[in-house]
C-alpha cells in the first residue's frame, strides 16, 4: 500500500509516475490518495482518474474524537495524559484532526 498524502499538490509528472506503477503488471498494490482537493489534481490525469476503485470523504475529527484515535493507534500516546493531546492537536495539527500526529 502506497499512500500520498498531500495529492492535490502533486504535478502531473508525479501522477503520470503513479499510474505508471499502478499500471505496471506485477502490480499487487493499493495506492491511497490523500487531500482535500485531490479530485481536482487527478483531473489533470484522467488516465490515472479512471482507475480509482472508490472515493471516500473522511471529516475532521473532534477534539475528543482525536483523544480516542491517538490513544488507540499507539501505545506511545496511551501515555501522554488527554489534556496534551487536546493541547498537541490544537497547537500543532492547528485542530485539523489527528492526521497531524499520525
Amino acid at each position: 500500500m502506497l499512500v500520498v498524502d498531500e495529492a492535490q499538490r502533486l504535478p502531473v509528472p508525479c501522477l503520470e509516475y503513479l499510474q505508471s506503477l499502478w499500471d505496471h503488471p506485477g502490480t499487487r498494490s493499493t495506492l491511497v490518495l490523500c487531500g482535500a482537493g485531490s479530485e481536482r489534481a487527478l483531473s489533470r490525469l484522467p488516465q490515472l482518474a479512471s482507475r480509482v476503485v472508490a472515493w471516500q470523504e473522511v471529516p475532521r475529527l473532534t477534539g475528543a474524537e482525536v483523544v480516542t484515535v491517538l490513544t488507540g493507534f499507539h501505545p506511545l500516546w496511551r501515555t501522554v495524559p488527554a489534556p496534551d493531546l487536546t493541547w498537541i492537536d490544537q497547537s500543532c495539527a492547528h485542530a485539523r484532526s489527528a492526521r497531524g500526529l499520525l
